[in-house]
């Protein structure tokens, strides 16, 4: 795709099957163009890497688009997703220079900001999709960090609420900090918003010590109050502290 997209060449793929794909140039029908790629699963199954097998890499023709490719997000994001995930935070008119400098052709900024995103959920995931895994995440950290407290809220449709998480390893080396709770709150810039609450301590080098966190869809009395329950658990295992 990078080849293409710099050189200026277009490409047909001719069969796309699960073990096997082949590709040839865009004009082999109107200038005889016998550009042509034939790669196979090299393991022969279902999901294993895929080797090229017959390649002639040498075009007779002039390219198959002038100015510009066929734009698209997907087009966008295979030109830059090891820039974007070396910097998630990336700006748009930096995308944009990218592809009018190496590729040789413009982009809007909307596909600009379509490629990005669409780059990040295939590097991280996408968001809907991390909420959907909260419930397994959750039982897996409980079995696997002995002395947890996880505690995830979902509403009647299981739609997400609140998530407190205090590991077990924190709250057994609070018995080496300074027995005083900081509390706070900031907001979140994800794309669903939402608040982080923290409490954390002072350990003896006076560094800062996280002892719980959780997620909340704003910062209220109500989540306040949940917030600081959950940590009355948690303070009770330890045997009591100062807060502030």
């Amino acid at each position: 795709m990078k080849y293409h997209a710099a050189n200026g060449y277009a490409y047909k793929v001719t069969r796309n099957e699960k073990l096997r794909i082949a590709a040839c140039c865009a004009n082999k029908k109107n200038n005889k163009c016998n550009w042509h790629m034939y790669v196979v699963s090299c393991d022969g199954v279902e999901g294993s890497p895929f080797i090229i097998e017959e390649l002639n890499n040498q075009h007779t023709c002039d390219g198959g688009f002038i100015n510009v490719p066929h734009v698209s997000k997907k087009l966008i994001s295979s030109l830059i997703k090891y820039d974007i995930k070396q910097n998630p935070k990336k700006k748009t008119k930096d995308i944009m220079e990218k592809i009018r400098r190496e590729y040789v052709f413009d982009i809007s900024r909307y596909y600009a900001y379509a490629g990005k995103r669409y780059a990040l959920n295939m590097a991280w995931g996408e968001d809907e999709k991390s909420f959907a895994y909260l419930q397994w995440f959750t039982k897996q950290l409980s079995e696997t960090n002995t002395g947890s407290r996880v505690v995830l809220e979902t509403d009647a449709s299981q739609k997400f609420v609140r998530l407190f998480i205090a590991f077990g390893a924190c709250i057994r080396g609070f018995n080496y900090c300074r027995p005083l709770l900081f509390m706070d709150a900031t907001h979140l810039k994800s794309k669903y918003l939402g608040h982080m609450m923290a409490a954390t301590v002072l350990n003896r080098d006076n560094g800062i010590y996280p002892l719980a966190y959780a997620v909340v869809s704003s910062e209220t009395d109500a989540n306040w109050k949940w917030f600081m329950e959950q940590l009355r658990e948690v303070v009770h295992i330890m045997g009591g502290v100062t807060g502030t």
